[in-house]
C-alpha cells in the first residue's frame, strides 16, 4: 500500500535527490576500444590497456559476470588476421590471478571476429577492483612492427551497481 501512495505521490512531480540513486548493470559492453599491439617474444603481440575505476560494487552474493563475446577488428597495420594462430584475452587486477576470459584458435583470416567469453569464470572480483588491466595476445607469425585493432566486447551482469554521484 505505500508503494501505491508512494507511486501517485510521485507521478504528480515527485523529485528524487541524486544521493537515491544507483544503476544496476545488467551488461557492461566497449564499442571499439584501441588495442595498440607491441611485438613480444618470438611469435607473440601482446597490447594491454588499463581500464579506470568504474565505481562498481556488489549488491547481492548472488553478484557474478561473465564476458559475452569479445570482437576484434583489424585498425592500422595490418589488413586481416590472416597472421594469427591464436588469440588470447586475460584480466589481471592486484592480488588476483590472471583470468584467462576468451581464448580462440584457430583465428579466423578476416578483418575482423569475434570470440565466446569463458562463461565458468566469474569476474565480479575484477570489475569491483580498484585497476583493472586487459591484455589481448597474438600467437604466430605475427608482424615485427607495432599494429592496432579495435575492441568490442560485452560482460553480462548481474548484482553489481554503479552509484551515479553526477
Amino acid at each position: 500500500m505505500r508503494l501505491l501512495a508512494f507511486l501517485i505521490a510521485c507521478s504528480t512531480g515527485c523529485v528524487i535527490a541524486s544521493d537515491h540513486v544507483a544503476t544496476e548493470l545488467r551488461a557492461v559492453c566497449t564499442d571499439e576500444v584501441p588495442l595498440p599491439f607491441q611485438p613480444a617474444a618470438p611469435r607473440r603481440a601482446v597490447a594491454e590497456i588499463e581500464v579506470e575505476d568504474v565505481g562498481a560494487t556488489i549488491e547481492s552474493t548472488d553478484a557474478h559476470a561473465t564476458l559475452r563475446e569479445v570482437t576484434l577488428a583489424a585498425a592500422s597495420g595490418v589488413d586481416d588476421f590472416a597472421f594469427a594462430e591464436s588469440m588470447t584475452m586475460d584480466l589481471m587486477t592486484p592480488g588476483r590471478d590472471a583470468a584467462r576470459v576468451a581464448e580462440l584458435a584457430p583465428v579466423p583470416t578476416g578483418s575482423s571476429f569475434t570470440a565466446a567469453g569463458e562463461q565458468d569464470v566469474d569476474l565480479v572480483d575484477y570489475l569491483t577492483a580498484e585497476q583493472l588491466e586487459v591484455q589481448v595476445t597474438f600467437a604466430g607469425d605475427v608482424p615485427d612492427r607495432p599494429f592496432a585493432a579495435a575492441m568490442s566486447a560485452c560482460i553480462d551482469v548481474e548484482g553489481i551497481v554503479v552509484d551515479d554521484d553526477s
